[in-house]
């Protein structure tokens, strides 16, 4: 499984990226790109880390070299559990952005003429 880069999903109308990282090489790669170079590549089995940077969130699913010669069933267990952390940080993206724009909308435009 051992890849040089990382593989984004298509985000739509979403406002975190979401890619999934093959080899510490893909990491270190996008530790610098993301200027996070303090942050150590994950060394559990599976993982879903999520950073933010500057005006947008990043959220990388990581999975252990030492898991491809693995049951695939488990594999594939592993990469939908850290798929299901991923949309709950995207549902928190959406949360942010949604109070941020009723805020905005509020403030602009009181209730009863306010």
């Amino acid at each position: 499984m051992a890849g040089g880069r990382v593989i984004w999903f298509e985000r739509g109308h979403y406002p975190t990226y979401i890619g999934f990282c093959p080899s510490e090489r893909a990491w270190r790669s996008e530790m610098r790109k993301l200027q996070a170079l303090d942050e150590p590549y994950p060394q559990s089995d599976a993982k879903c880390t999520r950073f933010g940077t500057g005006d947008k969130t990043v959220v990388l699913i990581t999975m252990s070299e030492r898991m491809d010669d693995g049951c695939p069933i488990g594999r594939a267990a592993l990469l939908v559990h850290e798929a299901v952390h991923a949309w709950q940080y995207v549902r928190e993206d959406i949360g942010t952005i949604f109070a941020v724009c009723v805020c905005g909308h509020l403030v602009e435009h009181p209730p009863n003429g306010g």
